[in-house]
């Protein structure tokens, strides 16, 4: 029996990132814009079901792995809506990319923005705010707990689900495929035939 593991690179995701090769997502875009994407490369799209789904995958295919070493889970939920002097801070934070704030680098942002009256400054909301938004802006990857909950009761499920539970090694805990020798050369064989 061969392993999933014999046909894979062992690297961790920041070397798969940094790596030149050309990926899955790159040949998908090419297919879809043509040469274009060459020059106007990929645009990274991050999205908090992307973010789950990363989380998910690394339960399940890496060991031991801690999620809060590579995320800042918070339950501050950010107010987007620009309909109050407090939003409109966040939002422009968030486009401005402002990584450190203080009260000084505050006032100017409301004497930019033009608010005719300060808001609360001391409004501990706002703050919290302001932490998650920096720290986004420095690069910081966030999950909420609710966020974080839910992955581990998927990763969970998947793990003891009765059709899906066999796929996994007791002495690992985390995904591991076992595949029939005959079907590895046959895999192998129709990968040369096709020239991937």
């Amino acid at each position: 029996m061969k392993r999933f593991r014999d046909f894979t690179e062992n690297i961790t995701e920041e070397e798969y990132r940094a790596s030149k090769r050309i990926s899955y997502s790159f040949l998908k875009e090419f297919s879809e814009k043509g040469p274009s994407v060459i020059l106007d490369g990929i645009p990274e799209v991050s999205t908090k079901y992307l973010t789950l789904g990363s989380v998910v995958d690394k339960l399940l295919t890496e060991p031991n792995y801690d999620p809060t070493k590579e995320y800042y889970v918070t339950d501050v939920v950010l107010d987007l809506s620009k309909s109050t002097h407090s939003s409109k801070i966040i939002g422009y934070l968030i486009d401005n990319k402002i990584t450190d704030v203080d009260f000084d680098i505050l006032r100017e942002i409301c004497s930019t923005l033009g608010f005719k009256r300060l808001p609360d400054l001391k409004d501990s909301n706002l703050w919290k705010q302001i932490n998650v938004v920096t720290r986004q802006n420095k690069g910081e990857q966030i999950i909420t707990s609710n966020e974080l909950e839910l992955a581990y009761k998927m990763a969970d499920s998947f793990k003891n689900h009765k059709f899906t539970k066999d796929i996994f090694l007791e002495e690992d805990d985390y995904f591991e495929v076992s595949v029939p020798e005959a079907e590895v050369e046959e895999a192998h064989g129709i990968i040369i035939e096709k020239g991937f």
